[in-house]
């Protein structure tokens, strides 16, 4: 099945943040909004030769293009604006999964904050980033503390959304992309375990070394969140490195930030590490 466009466009919330788009994107909710903070368009997505390459993505001023051979182009077209031109036949489960892991955080890196590599679930009244590379096991825990109780803030990336209050975080509460083996499937979560924009509480970071959780220090916390950005080639090419430094040194002094080791098999004993921060 080629993606399908949503000829209704209804308004979507991301983050926050309402969205205009026709793909209906998974973990979206409903906006309460009535005016777009955010346009996803199909278009062109193309810029001129006179761009330049940066990695996989090309320039040309603050315009910046991205390809996926799997999935089509996206260009951040201008502020608050995607350009997506879908791959011929691409289905709409791949695209949307790509523009939810790599077109938004386009649009979300060009208004600023922090992208975090992380999910962020609120068990017992507070709120925790389950941070870490890929593979390491955000989702899988972050599916134990739901089952504990607890609500989903986000899913893999957290948009910390406001550099004056460093840990206000957003995120796509919907659901989770879980993994079976090779088999990635999108597993949508009732109302009741999703939640709401908050304050995070702590941040821990997922690793396979010593089970802990041992708490960093205010240096190598500041490290260890600029390591864990989101897609972070995006700020540099926007300009906006020394920002994002100053609110990692925010959200260091703001919230304490751990390291907690994910043994083989020992999700059951993270998560009640994590429940008794």
């Amino acid at each position: 099945m080629a993606a399908g466009i949503d000829p209704a466009r209804a308004l979507q919330e991301v983050y926050g943040l309402s969205l205009s788009s026709p793909f209906a994107l998974p973990g979206a909710g409903v906006a309460t909004s009535a005016l777009a903070d955010l346009t996803i368009a199909e278009g062109p997505a193309t810029l001129p030769d006179a761009a330049v390459p940066r990695g996989p993505y090309r320039q040309l001023g603050e315009q910046i293009e991205l390809t996926i051979p799997a999935a089509g182009r996206f260009l951040l077209a201008g502020p608050g604006r995607l350009e997506v031109a879908p791959k011929l036949g691409v289905e709409t489960e791949v695209l949307t999964a790509f523009l939810v892991a790599s077109g938004l955080p386009m649009l979300l890196w060009q208004r600023g904050g922090l992208l975090l590599h992380a999910s962020g679930v609120e068990l017992d009244g507070k709120a925790i980033a389950i941070a870490g590379p890929s593979g390491v096991g955000k989702s899988t825990l972050a599916r134990a503390l739901l089952e504990r109780g607890g609500r989903l803030i986000g899913d893999d990336t957290l948009w910390l959304t406001d550099p004056a209050n460093p840990a206000l975080a957003a995120g796509l509460s919907g659901g989770q992309f879980l993994r079976n083996g090779d088999e990635l499937r999108f597993a949508v979560l009732p109302l009741q375990q999703r939640a709401e924009v908050t304050v995070l509480d702590a941040v821990a970071i997922l690793s396979r070394g010593a089970p802990g959780p041992s708490r960093l220090r205010p240096i190598e916390a500041v490290q260890s969140l600029l390591k864990l950005r989101h897609r972070p080639a995006l700020p540099a090419m926007l300009g906006q490195e020394a920002a994002v430094l100053a609110h990692c040194t925010r959200l260091a002094a703001a919230v304490p930030i751990f390291t907690l080791g994910l043994e083989e098999g020992a999700i059951e004993r993270a998560a009640d590490a994590l429940a008794a921060i």
